[in-house]
């Protein structure tokens, strides 16, 4: 079996996106590069970049073309966006202001809590979003994240950031977004799906939500480069070796 799918198919155990076995992680491939390395590749790449790497992992990805794809990827950022400007606005918030996340949680009425880990699953989660008012930072992820930030460099490439201010800003967007889900653009669009005549079977694309949240935490916070770049950072805390395949996955999307 070549490293590629391989590869994809533990990152999707590590994420709970698949049923491959973790015991089966494998704990080396070579050319890996050094997490400051990856880092400084990584926070450079585009928004259209991630935006394929978002639907790389999305169900519903063989039912829109490559076209499309980047339309609804730039939509999706503009949602992120607009609705970061309009909660910042609202509330009397400041862009980019420490712990602005944590005043619009508060401002929005959410109970935040930082439990070790997520009870129930065998997989990483670094935060969640429970409907409709709770949001878990899991602090297990966000001390393995601590220790790497202990090193110079992965400072630099960084920034002086808060990795628990991103994982809750994001998972805010969630809560925003069920407050507009009659309006908002991650949950009205959606793509139709086959169904006997005359029913219909209309679905959202839910990787456009991850998408606009990954947006709305870079706006809210003033980041200067996306936060899915977290994903390999965070696995790095966990795995290295998948960090690494990770990151040449989406250093792929880049040619």
């Amino acid at each position: 079996m070549s490293k590629e799918p391989t590869a994809k198919r533990f990152i999707g155990a590590l994420l709970g996106e698949s049923k491959a076995p973790l015991v089966a992680l494998p704990e080396m491939w070579s050319g890996i590069p050094e997490l400051p390395k990856m880092l400084v590749d990584l926070t450079g790449l585009s928004d259209e970049v991630y935006g394929k790497y978002a639907f790389s992992r999305e169900i519903l990805r063989g039912k829109i073309d490559d076209t499309a794809k980047s339309e609804l990827t730039m939509r999706a950022n503009e949602c992120g966006r607009e609705y970061a400007g309009r909660v910042l606005a609202t509330h009397g918030l400041i862009k980019g202001k420490p712990k602005v996340a944590d005043n619009l949680a508060a401002a929005l009425g959410m109970k935040v809590s930082n439990p070790w880990v997520p009870t129930g699953t065998d997989h990483v989660t670094f935060a969640q979003f429970e409907a409709p008012d709770k949001i878990s930072i899991f602090q297990d992820g966000l001390d393995k994240a601590a220790e790497l930030l202990k090193d110079d460099e992965v400072r630099h490439v960084l920034g002086g950031i808060e990795i628990r201010e991103i994982l809750l800003a994001h998972e805010l967007f969630h809560c925003v977004e069920q407050a507009f889900h009659k309006e908002i653009f991650t949950r009205t669009y959606k793509i139709e799906l086959w169904a006997p005549w005359p029913l219909h079977n209309r679905s959202t694309v839910r990787c456009l939500s991850e998408i606009a949240g990954m947006a709305f935490a870079r706006e809210l916070l003033g980041l200067r480069y996306s936060p899915f770049v977290l994903d390999v950072f965070l696995i790095y805390g966990y795995h290295p070796a998948l960090a690494g395949c990770l990151y040449q996955e989406i250093m792929e999307m880049n040619d």
